[in-house]
């Protein structure tokens, strides 16, 4: 400040004056809403923005990775059991699926596999009332979880199911063999229940996938499954995401 004159002069006069200036609300990109005093001079925002938004599709760039699993298979064999013994949540959240004790339409799941992978579950009806419901939500899985209780086997929406992931060009899934609590141990039938399943693939793309016996009420099989799908999801290439919607 000149004593002189009682100015203030450059640089910290123009600091000076912009403390000075009333106060305002302002939002910014990223969401963040501050109070900000206005300045002597044009604030540059423009720059500003392009230095967050570069910042914000940096940081998406090295985030952590993310896809999407799909159940499938036959009512009532456990599709949904076994996504709320994944990930702690009940898809079935309509008063008529509760009623009824099936699913009517399409569930999501947040679920992550590791810290660095994230994924979102789609449970998807297995009435045959639903195939429709079905296929709508089958579009843009990358991984399968083919769904099948030991106790009853391949049934008809096993195969329908394994129709529609086909003809969508789904590659990637795992067998999760249900319910084997329900067998007492008994290694035979489970392996009997395997043989099914393995019969009802041939000649699929999901030939040679693998099969995992599990319970979703004891957690027998599940750190298995668990680790099927972290394995396939490495093999699922990353998506462009500069391409068109799915």
């Amino acid at each position: 400040m000149d004593r002189t004159t009682g100015k203030t002069g450059g640089a910290a006069g123009t600091w000076a004056r912009a403390r000075m200036a009333p106060p305002q609300h302002l939002a910014v990109p990223g969401g963040c809403v501050g109070r900000v005093r206005r300045a002597a001079w044009p604030w540059p925002w423009p720059f500003l923005t392009r230095s967050l938004l570069s910042s914000r599709l940096t940081m998406a760039k090295a985030a952590s990775r993310a896809l999407v699993l799909g159940t499938a298979g036959h009512i009532d064999h456990g599709k949904t059991t076994l996504v709320r013994a994944l990930t702690g949540v009940d898809t079935d959240r309509l008063p008529e699926e509760k009623r009824r004790g099936i699913t009517i339409e399409l569930g999501f799941a947040a679920f992550e596999l590791s810290p660095e992978l994230r994924a979102s579950i789609v449970d998807v009806p297995g009435h045959e009332g639903f195939v429709r419901t079905m296929v709508a939500g089958a579009g843009g899985i990358d991984i399968v979880i083919l769904v099948v209780s030991a106790e009853d086997g391949v049934m008809p929406q096993t195969r329908e199911h394994i129709n529609v992931c086909r003809l969508l060009g789904i590659e990637h899934g795992v067998v999760a063999l249900t319910k084997v609590d329900r067998l007492e141990g008994d290694a035979e039938a489970i392996e009997l229940a395997a043989e099914d399943v393995r019969a009802a693939l041939q000649g699929s793309v999901f030939e040679p996938a693998k099969i995992v016996p599990c319970s979703a009420l004891t957690g027998e099989g599940m750190p298995e499954l668990l680790a099927e799908l972290r394995r396939l999801a490495a093999k699922v290439p990353r998506r462009d995401a500069q391409g068109a919607p799915i």
